[in-house]
């Protein structure tokens, strides 16, 4: 039953499980770090970022080591749009993730990614106790910010009157004094 606690007895002294569970899950939460790689992206409505979102982690000791193989959850928590939501850091520590399409027309859209503490755990076999007590936990991540500019348009204009074109011509004049390329 997970309300009751876990005891075993350790020589003479009981040792509470759930507390020890709790605390090495922490220290470990605790240690690891993450930063994102080039933050801030210009991003286009419609189509694929340039360059992929890439976060680096670290986990911190006295020398510190790329954390390697840890999986991340990427979201957008504003806006939206379509990108790969579960990565895994590689040898190095970094993980990338591909966004395929902004879909919103947000001037500023965000993209969280958190470590996916579930994947961590084990999945669906991970223990329950476990479960429950990765459950209390906020868990490290990152924020990106994208900077994103509305769809390209482009006009092709050939004016004409009567089917003759005209010497003067508006809609490129129109343009030109918006100071927009024609």
């Amino acid at each position: 039953y997970l309300a009751e606690p876990l005891v075993v007895q350790s020589g003479d002294r009981p040792v509470y499980l759930v507390n020890d569970i709790y605390n090495s899950l922490r220290t470990l939460l605790d240690r690891i770090e993450i930063r994102t790689i080039d933050g801030e992206q210009n991003a286009k409505v419609g189509r694929p970022l340039k360059k992929p979102l890439q976060l680096k982690a670290v986990l911190g000791d006295s020398v510190p080591a790329p954390a390697a193989n840890l999986p991340f959850r990427f979201a957008f928590t504003r806006g939206s749009g379509e990108c790969v939501d579960r990565v895994r850091t590689d040898d190095d520590g970094i993980a990338r993730c591909a966004v395929q399409k902004i879909t919103a027309s947000d001037r500023i859209q965000t993209i969280e990614a958190t470590l996916d503490l579930e994947a961590l755990g084990g999945g669906e076999r991970m223990s329950p106790v476990v479960r429950t007590v990765l459950g209390t936990f906020t868990p490290p991540g990152a924020r990106f910010v994208l900077n994103v500019s509305g769809v390209d348009v482009f006009v092709d204009a050939r004016e004409s009157m009567f089917g003759e074109p005209l010497a003067q011509k508006r809609i490129i004049a129109a343009c030109q004094a918006e100071r927009k390329p024609v």
